[in-house]
């Protein structure tokens, strides 16, 4: 009887969590600065402009559909990443300003997926069998924790580094070894 209601519990509190996940990363009042950042600088990298350059940033901002910064202000649209990460991202200039929002979203919650599918298997290759009440918990912490949050809501690629790094890791542990380069590799080219 308690494992049952303990089930219910484990389920309904991760249902809240994804409540609480999608509450406080859905509703954005303003942009995602460091979102726009990227998009105006992997654009600006792919048209050979200055990702680097603030008045490049505002004008693919604006051409690509964004605003070009709160008010203008080079502190709040300034790229600090390395040109590396410029390569990596340039598939963003391709999205339109009025969709990457939308597309940000989509990609942060299957990196959700990844990063949880990816604590089970690393939980696993220790040899930590999670049931199905522990899996939901771990649903539930991971909805829960308050830097994703303001990673996704703020447009940052944290989301994309955890989930590159615990599956570099991962897969470093099952000794597949080009996996893990390329993942760690392209985790380190975003943010050395």
């Amino acid at each position: 009887m308690f494992r049952m209601w303990s089930r219910e519990l484990t389920l309904a509190f991760t249902l809240a969590a994804g409540a609480v996940f999608l509450a406080r990363t859905l509703v954005v009042p303003a942009p995602p600065v460091d979102l726009t950042t990227f998009h105006a600088g992997a654009a600006a990298w792919l048209h050979g402009d200055n990702p680097y350059r603030f008045e490049d940033l505002v004008s693919w901002s604006r051409a690509l559909g964004g605003s070009g910064g709160r008010r203008h202000d080079p502190a709040l649209l300034m790229s600090i990443y390395p040109p590396s990460a410029y390569l990596i991202l340039a598939p963003l200039a391709a999205v339109s300003g009025a969709h990457i929002r939308l597309a940000f979203y989509l990609a942060n919650s299957l990196l959700m997926v990844a990063i949880f599918a990816g604590s089970v298997a690393l939980m696993r290759q220790v040899g930590l069998r999670l049931s199905i009440s522990q899996r939901l918990l771990l649903a539930a912490l991971l909805l829960l924790w308050g830097p994703i949050h303001t990673a996704i809501r703020t447009g940052q690629i944290s989301v994309l580094l955890i989930a590159l790094l615990l599956w570099g890791v991962l897969w470093q542990l099952r000794r597949q070894w080009f996996l893990a380069g390329v993942a760690l590799g392209i985790a380190s080219a975003l943010m050395p």
